[in-house]
């Protein structure tokens, strides 16, 4: 019965002392255990209880611990280094999420030469080409020709009444100016819809 082997690998477990044999190193263990081929592969059956110890170390409750903590640390190694082998670098595409990262976050173009900012993305992907000021500026601007594009045609498609609004609020910290012209209408759907038609800025 299982308990009863429980018992007995208790009993023996203390004794954990290594002594020296004809040369070779043996722990006194084995006098309480002995050697048994099962499915072709060397078992340690314990000679009281006839159960193999490798029947107990499936359920030995210490062990299940450790596991879990080396899976943890495992899981952790392999979170840091995932899709590295299948991960196919595209520089365009690289490029475009820099573009908009600058955008949403409205970070100043020169943020593409602060040798900082170089260093951090290099360690990320040494293969990505850190364009410039004046390449990430054309960006942009494509970036708002489409996205003004797409605007236009959902306006178009509008079939119902459009109420447009002007925002304008001022930076203490860049001491500018803001002015934003925007719609409003309710789409095919029934779903309210805003567009931003126009957006300038000028120093106080």
């Amino acid at each position: 019965m299982q308990p009863h082997h429980h018992l007995c690998f208790q009993a023996v477990q203390p004794s954990n002392e290594i002594i020296e044999e004809e040369g070779k190193y043996k722990s006194i263990v084995w006098n309480h255990f002995k050697r048994k081929r099962v499915d072709e592969k060397d078992k340690a059956e314990c000679n009281y209880c006839k159960k193999l110890l490798h029947d107990y170390v499936k359920i030995c409750p210490r062990r299940k611990d450790m596991n879990q903590k080396f899976l943890a640390r495992d899981q952790n190694k392999v979170d840091s280094t995932v899709g590295v082998n299948a991960y196919n670098f595209d520089q365009n595409v690289s490029r475009n999420e820099l573009t908009h990262m600058i955008i949403l976050h409205e970070y100043p173009l020169s943020i593409v030469d602060h040798i900082g900012f170089r260093k951090y993305s290099t360690s990320l992907q040494p293969l990505f080409k850190m364009v410039s000021r004046n390449t990430i500026k054309k960006d942009i601007l494509s970036i708002y020709e489409k996205e003004r594009e797409k605007s236009k045609h959902e306006i178009d498609k509008n079939q119902g009444r459009i109420s447009i609004t002007t925002d304008m609020w001022t930076s203490q910290n860049k001491k500018r100016g803001f002015m934003a012209v925007i719609t409003h209408f309710i789409d095919g759907l029934w779903r309210l819809q805003s567009q931003v038609m126009r957006y300038e800025s000028s120093n106080l």
